[in-house]
């Protein structure tokens, strides 16, 4: 399973955690408002979908200020009870308010209605299968269902993927209202050699899918990684979400793509009628 981690905003993005005049941001700490401080903490409670536990040095890093305005945030956060800390290492982990968080927005999104749908296609496809919505540039996966075959490609609930590089991103963007994206000013960035860069090539896809209901991706973001996926439509045809199967680049022949496209356009469907789509 690849793990992957937060990265700075980039071209659907309207605001950057760097400072274009200075730089990273550095102490001595500019005067604190009510909303930044809030971004601060939201932003620590994020370095934790993908990492166990950090040390406050190691958030301190990752926000870019000091060590004790680091301190004074996961403090916070500590008394609230959004994180724990460890009394012998001292390192910070989740704590029980955001269990209890995450079961209501579970609960109020149904996703445990959606997560049966996912399993129920994993298990009769042989693919892994993920649903995941767009936040900023990403695609931000929300419930994913694992292929029991020992050769496959696992994404965990909480990951991201750039939305250029992944099949359910384009999915979503061809069907989202214009205003949902801007086209990229700058050359997006490449993970492999077939990863679109260009946002006039990033465009003639979107044709395609829209053309096809169906958006792929050949090896765009790992190598040896294939995905096919669908947009999830509400009422009007916007899409809400995407749904994709995740299959290794040895089965995703010709007449496997064509199997699974039909799949997942019906697998979207089914997730359509489980979802409260206006909350995505």
């Amino acid at each position: 399973m690849v793990r992957l981690g937060r990265r700075c905003p980039g071209p659907w993005q309207t605001r950057c955690c760097v400072n274009a005049s200075n730089g990273p941001e550095t102490d001595p700490e500019p005067a604190r408002t009510g909303s930044q401080s809030i971004e601060r903490a939201l932003s620590v409670l994020g370095f934790f979908v993908e990492e166990s536990s950090l040390s406050v040095t190691e958030i301190s890093r990752r926000l870019g200020l000091s060590v004790s305005t680091a301190h004074r945030i996961t403090r916070a956060l500590v008394r609230a009870g959004y994180l724990d800390q460890d009394t012998v290492t001292e390192r910070y982990r989740l704590g029980r308010m955001v269990a209890v968080l995450g079961r209501a927005a579970t609960d109020s999104l149904n996703l445990a209605d959606a997560q049966a749908v996912l399993d129920t296609a994993a298990a009769e496809c042989g693919e892994s299968v993920s649903l995941g919505v767009i936040d900023d540039r990403d695609v931000l996966i929300l419930a994913t269902a694992e292929s029991s075959q020992p050769l496959r490609f696992d994404r965990a609930t909480g990951s991201r993927t750039p939305v250029h590089a992944s099949a359910i991103g384009k999915a979503i963007l061809a069907f989202a209202p214009r205003d949902r994206w801007r086209r990229p000013s700058t050359t997006l960035p490449a993970f492999t050699e077939r990863t679109i860069v260009a946002g006039a090539d990033l465009e003639g896809q979107l044709e395609q899918v829209r053309s096809n209901g169906v958006a792929l991706n050949l090896e765009e973001r790992y190598v040896g990684v294939c995905a096919v996926a669908a947009p999830v439509l509400d009422a009007g045809g916007v899409a809400r979400a995407g749904v994709g199967f995740q299959v290794p680049l040895a089965r995703f022949g010709a007449d496997r793509q064509r199997e699974l496209s039909d799949r997942v356009v019906a697998l979207a469907g089914e997730l359509a009628e489980a979802l409260p789509l206006d909350r995505l």
